[in-house]
């Protein structure tokens, strides 16, 4: 039989009103060394020396690093009903209740203690001694590793994520600040800078400020990869509009590795099979790159044989295989491919014009089609030109007038002028900000809008794995400068439409509608 409400309540203030007050003092206290090792088994099934825990399920052995105790229980150790099974809750002042648990089934078991937690991990077996369900892995663990989880399990409920505090979330913005794509990267920073400022400004959300932290992007991947890792030991909540083009592969599996959200990347490619936690507002380069060949072929009849691909750049390589791919899926032979510097350019014109080449598709930068196309045009040679959009900036439309009608750009869809587009000019013209590499400066913007709408969507109580669901939820959502954006369980591409544009040199603008090449 209960005590009496009253005494209870008074008991309940004694034993527990001393905690709570203490973590409302320390609510980021630093988790002791018994603790980290047991967040370490929960979020990742390994133990501190990093040994992989094993499991059984039913008869079948599994490991912990797949079925690990946070993937059924989350990251607040609160579990949600999937697929008519609840996992349950098991943050420590929910096992620990001096009333104990009464389940839906009719089970009925006293409160957890270390010693009862320990059986219904390692045997499934609750307080009341009944088989826990068959879900349930039965896990094959030390009686130090136990002790270490249920250290760490009471702490959960206080235990932010990486980047994130009680007043502030931290984003990871991952730019390149030299080389051919700086100023792409100063657009994007900008654009992001200017965004968080104005949430800022606004009381930030539910209270909490955004802070930015910086790292280069380099040519290297090696090196992009060590700036990744520096944010996420700074650390940061999630990174939103990361550059890394070439070092999309090691990318993807450092933020999967360690849980973290990703919005909106720039890579040359989006995978088959993306990984959970990184969302691609739009196609990426390679898959562009595929759509611009199969538009050549198809619309302006151009022909591989008198094609060459030309690569300015080791991180466009990759790219440069998508393209002959597509030549191949459109049942033409491979196109031959050459490698721009500057220096060769003339010797380079000169083997491209024996070869009788008429169409070239250029991956590099805007400044370096620029260079070629004028070196081309010095030459005397005009060919049909097909350019990566999200590379280029305005320099291109100061191509010799010679190319009129000559150069194609494929960019991810864009939505029709509307409203939205109107606030995005007022946006950049408020913060000073040129129009300078805008299918960038969209992208980020909108990578932006994505995460201050899950934020937003998510509540006060975040956390990496909720922004992660929240983002999941994502539907038709208008940024009113791309096509509608929407996300799921199994869809990590939000808009994976794609355009092509001319350039119409006379007038300093692009065109939708691309008619015959002269």
């Amino acid at each position: 039989m209960l005590p009496p409400c009253h005494t209870s309540a008074r008991w309940f203030a004694a034993a527990f009103l001393p905690f709570a007050f203490l973590t409302s003092i320390f609510p980021d206290a630093p988790l002791d060394p018994q603790e980290d090792c047991g967040k370490k088994i929960y979020f990742q099934g390994v133990n501190c020396k990093g040994r992989e825990i094993k499991a059984l399920l039913g008869d079948v052995e599994v490991s912990a690093k797949v079925q690990s105790c946070a993937s059924c229980h989350g990251s607040d150790g609160k579990g949600r009903a999937e697929s008519g099974f609840n996992p349950g809750d098991i943050t420590w002042e929910h096992l620990s209740v001096p009333y104990g648990h009464s389940h839906g089934n009719g089970r009925r078991h006293p409160a957890f203690t270390e010693q009862s937690f320990a059986l219904a991990v390692t045997r499934g077996i609750d307080p009341g001694n009944h088989t826990l369900a068959s879900l349930m892995p039965r896990f094959r663990m030390s009686s130090e590793e136990l002790a270490q989880l249920a250290a760490y399990l009471k702490r959960l409920s206080t235990d932010l994520d990486p980047g994130l505090e009680p007043s502030t979330i931290t984003i990871g913005i991952l730019e390149p600040e030299q080389g051919p794509n700086a100023e792409a990267g100063g657009a994007v920073r900008d654009v992001l800078r200017a965004y968080f400022d104005e949430v800022n400004q606004r009381g930030g959300i539910y209270g909490r400020r955004i802070i930015l932290q910086f790292a280069a992007a380099t040519s290297s991947s090696k090196e992009t990869i060590a700036s990744a890792h520096h944010l996420m030991d700074a650390p940061v909540f999630a990174m939103i509009a990361p550059f890394v083009p070439g070092a999309e592969k090691d990318f993807v599996a450092l933020a999967h590795e360690s849980k973290l959200p990703v919005i909106g990347p720039v890579t040359l490619s989006v995978p088959d099979n993306p990984t959970n936690e990184v969302f691609y507002v739009a196609p990426g380069w390679q898959q562009l790159e595929e759509e611009l060949v199969r538009w050549a072929a198809e619309q302006h009849h151009v022909q591989a044989s008198r094609t060459a691909i030309v690569v300015a750049g080791k991180p466009q390589e990759e790219v440069s295989s998508a393209i002959n791919a597509a030549w191949k899926a459109v049942g033409s032979a491979m196109p031959p491919q050459f490698q721009y510097a500057r220096p060769n350019s003339e010797q380079l014109i000169f083997t491209l014009q024996q070869q009788r080449i008429d169409s070239v598709f250029f991956v590099g930068s805007g400044a370096d089609a620029l260079s070629w196309m004028q070196a081309a045009y010095q030459a005397g040679w005009s060919p049909q030109v097909f350019l990566l959009g999200p590379l280029m900036g305005s320099e291109v439309l100061e191509a010799p007038a010679t190319f009129q009608g000559r150069i194609f750009v494929a960019y991810p869809a864009l939505a029709a002028p509307s409203q939205g587009a109107a606030e995005f000019d007022a946006f950049l013209q408020r913060h000073h900000l040129p129009k300078s590499h805008r299918l960038l400066q969209v992208s980020a913007y909108c990578a932006a809008r994505l995460f201050e709408d899950a934020l937003t969507r998510t509540g006060s109580a975040l956390s990496r794995q909720k922004l992660i669901r929240s983002l999941e939820q994502t539907h038709n959502f208008q940024t009113g400068l791309l096509p509608e954006i929407t996300f799921g369980p199994n869809r990590r591409v939000g808009s994976a439409r794609a355009d092509i544009a001319c350039l119409d040199l006379e007038h300093k603008r692009l065109q939708t509608a691309c008619g015959e090449a002269p």
